[in-house]
């Protein structure tokens, strides 16, 4: 055929054709008058040996080398870590630590910096290797949990590092703040996201819970700030804090508003980073998982519709009651408050999980006058296996109305105990308090102790004149309509009760226009 009628394409055609010889015994050609060029030029290919034949073994080798990768054995190549002396260990120099950093971004912007190298530094440390070895370990358990939630909620992966961070994946964990759980909830967040917490139930402390929860949180900061640094800022310092820095330092993005944040959030992210790459590159640091730390991994939940305990869990599937514990630090005292319309969430090992709707009924029988009450009340004494995580203190609960005037550091003296204990009972993340709003305290003074003190505090209405100290301290000018914990915003690491405190003031509402308070020291 003249492939030269068709121009150029059928120049180029009859070349091919004609260097191939092995195409032309498998081509058939359309043509048709009725039809475009294009159409009649259209070629069906319905064999081709040579070509098949090289494909596969092409793809053959691709899927030989991923194979040959996925087998490699964990358990061997972790155990070579093990004989490694301590000078042998891999090293790399702040300018190849520079360039794997910047390869790890994805999602999350990430940046190397001097800061980061110094958390870097402290996991390849003797000490910090060992840490990390334990997080390793701990994340077997908890990430594909992570994974899997932050992947439905729309929030990167990669923030499951932000965990490691917070808490060093210590379910029961408490912060000096107040602050519970893998995901460091105070309590008025926690609540806020639907997080049940109550004396026998806080859900801060359960690994699938809290982190919907805080997925929800991240993602609901992430629609406000556009930049999943600022959102794990946010997170550690609360949003009013990066509101403050964006607005002082003019920056939408983390790294512009660095030197504006708290000192603990910009210690915060770059260990973040430095906690991100130290799992990235585990094995090219030669760090493996802990072994034998984290008995149950591969893990599944079932749904308890009946009021039991994990006692009878464990003592009807045949484990230790500490284990099951372990995966459930959700119930502070062993109990699961399951009834007929409110179902609890149980995590067990998953061969045991596969048993739990055969056996319901058993574990709910088992032992049963031991743990409750005929009227179906717990009995069973608290054990050590299951913490309190410090959402309740000691002494008695009473429910204090805040009055004008009020703040926290007077209503602490007058109950005998400290700001932090009452801000961890009730969740607060700052010193502001309102007139009529309720606190939980807990107290061993008697009720008469308060009135007797509160009528004395009252009394007292005229506040100390303190020297003028310019070269000892920061001073603020009072304006009109200030008080004590507005004056405490404009300043970095500044409360209320700093400020009343370091003041001697006793009546907050005395203050006047043009008092000069101070501030902190120099």
């Amino acid at each position: 055929m003249n492939y030269l009628k068709y121009g150029f394409y059928g120049f180029i055609l009859s070349l091919i054709l004609s260097s191939c010889s092995i195409f032309q015994k498998d081509i058939t050609y359309k043509q048709s008058t009725s039809v475009s060029l294009a159409d009649e030029m259209q070629l069906e290919i319905y064999q081709d040996t040579a070509t098949v034949a090289f494909e596969k073994s092409f793809y053959e080798e691709i899927e030989a080398d991923a194979k040959k990768k996925k087998e490699v054995d964990l358990d061997e190549l972790y155990a070579s870590f093990e004989n490694v002396p301590e000078e042998n260990l891999p090293v790399f120099s702040p300018e190849q630590t520079a360039l794997q950093v910047n390869a790890m971004s994805g999602s999350v912007e990430l940046k190397y910096t001097d800061e980061v190298q110094k958390y870097i530094n402290r996991f390849v440390s003797k000490s910090g290797r060992k840490y990390m070895s334990k997080m390793l370990a701990l994340s077997q358990l908890y990430f594909p949990i992570f994974e899997q939630i932050l992947s439905e909620e729309g929030v990167p992966e990669e923030l499951k590092y932000a965990a490691i961070v917070e808490s060093a994946l210590i379910p029961n964990i408490m912060s000096k703040a107040g602050a519970v759980g893998l995901w460091q909830f105070m309590y008025g967040t926690g609540k806020e996201y639907g997080l049940e917490i109550n004396g026998n139930v806080d859900q801060r402390c359960d690994m699938i819970a809290s982190t919907r929860a805080s997925a929800r949180y991240m993602r609901e900061l992430y629609q406000t700030y556009n930049d999943w640094l600022l959102v794990l800022a946010a997170y550690n310092c609360g949003p009013g804090n990066v509101n403050k820095a964006i607005k002082r330092s003019g920056g939408d993005d983390f790294w512009s508003i660095y030197e504006h944040l708290p000192r603990e959030t910009r210690r915060h992210i770059p260990k973040y980073i430095a906690t991100y790459y130290a799992f990235f590159y585990h094995t090219d640091l030669m760090i493996a998982p802990m072994r034998d730390m984290v008995k149950y991994t591969d893990v599944r939940t079932v749904m308890v519709d009946k009021p039991m305990h994990l006692g009878q869990v464990a003592g009807v599937l045949g484990l230790k009651e500490k284990d099951v514990a372990e995966l459930n630090r959700t119930y502070l005292k062993g109990y699961i408050p399951a009834k007929e319309n409110k179902s609890y969430r149980l995590v067990l090992p998953t061969y045991e999980s596969g048993l739990f709707a055969s056996y319901q009924d058993s574990i709910y029988g088992y032992n049963r006058s031991e743990y409750f009450s005929n009227e179906g009340k717990l009995i069973a004494k608290k054990k050590d296996i299951y913490p309190s995580y410090g959402v309740n203190g000691t002494g008695t609960r009473i429910s204090y109305k805040v009055r004008r005037g009020d703040y926290l550091g007077r209503i602490a003296r007058r109950h005998g105990t400290t700001v932090r204990n009452i801000k961890k009972w009730n969740g607060l993340r700052s010193d502001r308090i309102r007139a009529g709003q309720r606190l939980v305290i807990y107290t061993n003074k008697t009720p008469k102790t308060y009135r007797a003190s509160t009528k004395k505090v009252k009394a007292k209405g005229k506040n100390k004149k303190l020297p003028y100290l310019p070269e000892k301290y920061v001073y603020h000018t009072v304006k009109k309509n200030e008080n004590c914990w507005s004056i405490a915003q404009k300043y970095e690491g500044v409360t209320q009760d700093s400020i009343l405190e370091l003041n001697k003031i006793i009546n907050p509402s005395a203050l006047r226009v043009g008092q000069k308070l101070r501030i902190k020291e120099i």
